[in-house]
């Protein structure tokens, strides 16, 4: 009787962190897809005010708009992406998502991490960074 417990908790705990897992994803894959079309309309007062006070610590909101000006200058406005990776961690504080993309922009290409904490199904940004040649080279 213990043993068929155990497997049956093995099961429950296997089951809920696969729907963490794919929850998570999602909820973060979408947050990265609104975080593109608001870089697009050049609303970073709206990124900002959107991420976590984790993210806010690191940078001011005139700062960050001065950063993602420049972006926009050296390789132009977002057009697609791959997702070429994906880290998921849920724990009892909660669940963060870590993405990292090939991004394609109008005027050049570059490397995008962006990092997560899903709260009630949505992503808040925790981090994002973005590397590219062109950035330095333009």
């Amino acid at each position: 009787m213990p043993l068929r417990f155990a497997a049956a908790l093995l099961a429950l705990v296997l089951l809920s962190a696969s729907c963490g897992f794919t929850e998570g994803k999602a909820a973060a894959e979408k947050a990265v897809d609104q975080f593109h079309e608001q870089f697009n309309l050049e609303q970073y007062g709206d990124i900002y005010a959107g991420a976590d006070a984790q993210f806010k610590g690191t940078t001011t909101e005139a700062a960050l708009t001065q950063f993602f000006q420049a972006v926009r200058r050296k390789i132009g406005t977002f057009k697609q992406a791959s997702q070429t990776n994906v880290n998921v961690v849920s724990g009892t504080n909660g669940t963060s998502v870590s993405l990292v993309y090939a991004s394609e922009f109008t005027q050049g290409r570059a490397t995008e991490q962006f990092r997560y904490s899903i709260v009630g199904g949505k992503g808040i940004l925790l981090a994002y960074n973005i590397n590219s040649p062109d950035l330095i080279l333009r």
